[in-house]
């Protein structure tokens, strides 16, 4: 199996305990359940202090190569887990 780096936590795990996530064509940044949107992606945990974490050490910026505006983390975070059930169902 495939292993990650969280951006958050800087651990490694098995890809599809990760949550994927990329700049869609909208240029907003994306949850990427399925692994199929193009372009660059970036793995965090499945917990909102990772995504807090990334966002505080500008991890996504870097991993994606792209400038990451974030207005608000609660708002990213609602929308990766919604995206993360969309995933599921």
């Amino acid at each position: 199996m495939p292993e990650r780096t969280c951006l958050g936590c800087r651990s490694v795990r098995e890809k599809a305990s990760l949550v994927r996530l990329a700049l869609g064509g909208s240029g907003f940044l994306e949850p990427d359940p399925s692994g199929r949107l193009g372009g660059r992606g970036a793995y965090i945990c499945p917990q909102e202090s990772c995504l807090n974490e990334a966002i505080r050490k500008n991890a996504l910026s870097r991993a994606l190569k792209s400038k990451v505006e974030i207005a608000g983390h609660e708002a990213l975070w609602a929308h990766i887990k919604a995206g993360l059930e969309r995933g599921r169902g």
